[in-house]
């Protein structure tokens, strides 16, 4: 994934997890490999309660 370095802090909108969710044409791969590296701990996610 380009742009993101490692150990960098990113907050994820509700795209982020719709899109990866619904396997998106276009954005689906991208967002569920940056739940991947979060899920790795590669970068750290954050997300607001109404994101949620």
């Amino acid at each position: 994934m380009i742009g993101i370095p490692s150990h960098s802090q990113v907050f994820l909108d509700t795209n982020i997890l719709l899109y990866a969710v619904t396997d998106h044409p276009l954005f689906g791969q991208w967002c569920n490999t940056l739940l991947d590296r979060i899920h790795r701990r590669d970068v750290t996610g954050h997300v607001s309660a109404i994101v949620i």
